[in-house]
Formats: structure tokens, sequence, C-alpha cells
């Protein structure tokens, strides 16, 4: 009788860890990491309109991308080590269109989830031109890093929870 009380307990109290356990991974993240935004520009040579996300795997992988894309988003400081995301808005049209990335990520079944604010410029009247100044194309652009390591691919949402982009997985 003590025995099955006992056997009776354990199972109840695996139960509920592991409903707990259950909770956590529909209802959270499997854990929160640190971004750090190490340069961006507005003008990095998108050519077409949609977001794109780009996992580069090393500082020197940063670098390459930032030279084949004639692009200096870091300045002379040499990279430190960790994983790099370059995420791009797209090709716009006029100034005002911009993003900012939440400092923090979550990590989802191996892929990392980032937050993004995107900006946009207040629209113009149907029978009005854009000022000279704000008629200049942009493409803006940030480049991340992630120390956090165990992930895959990334996806990134706009504030109103929009996937804008998803990378290919490697």
């Amino acid at each position: 009788m003590k025995r099955a009380a006992i056997t009776g307990m354990l199972v109840v109290g695996l139960a509920s860890v592991s409903g707990c356990a259950w909770v956590d991974a529909k209802l959270g993240p499997d854990r929160l990491v640190k971004v750090e935004e190490m340069g961006r520009s507005t003008h990095c040579n998108a050519t077409a309109e949609q977001s794109v996300v780009q996992v580069l795997p090393s500082a020197n992988e940063a670098v390459i991308w930032q030279r084949r894309n004639n692009l200096d988003l870091t300045g002379p400081v040499a990279l430190p080590a960790g994983k790099y995301v370059i995420i791009e808005m797209g090709a716009r049209d006029r100034e005002g269109f911009g993003f900012v990335v939440s400092p923090q990520a979550q990590i989802e079944r191996h892929s990392l989830r980032l937050q993004a604010t995107y900006l946009t410029p207040g629209a113009l009247p149907s029978d009005a031109a854009p000022p000279a100044e704000a008629a200049k194309p942009v493409s803006p652009c940030v480049l991340l890093r992630v120390t956090d390591t165990a992930w895959r691919d990334v996806i990134v949402f706009d504030q109103n929870g929009k996937r804008r982009a998803r990378s290919q997985t490697y």
C-alpha cells in the first residue's frame, strides 16, 4: 500500500514537471539570446523589394560579404568571433524607410527569431511628387552579431508579427 502511494506521488510529480515543459515548449522560446548591431547602411545594393536575411557563420564571412557588396558597415575594427546575420530591407523608391532590430532574440527549435520594427515615411498625396531630397532610392541593411551559435536559420518578424524574411538553413 505504501509503495503504491509513493509510486502514485512520483507519477503525479513527473506528470506535473513534464506538463510544465510541454507548456514552455508550446508557449515560450527555448531561450533568449543577445543580438549586437555591428553596422548599418541605407544603401546596401538591394534590387528587389522583399526583405532578405542571410546567415554569415563567422566574422571572416561577414567581412567577405561586405567586400563582395562594396560596403563597409563595420569600419577598420576587427570583428569579434560569433555568427553574423545580415538583414536587407529591400529596395525602396525614396528615403525615410528603415528598420531597427531588437537587441534580444529568441531561439525556438534551432531557429533564431529576430524582432524588427520597420519604419516607413509618411504617405504622399496622390497628386504630389516627393521632394527632391526624398526621391533618392534606398536599400537599408543591418549587420548583426549573435554570440550564441545553437541555431541554424533566422526568421525576421516585424512589429505586427508578420514574417518578413527567412534564411536558408545551412
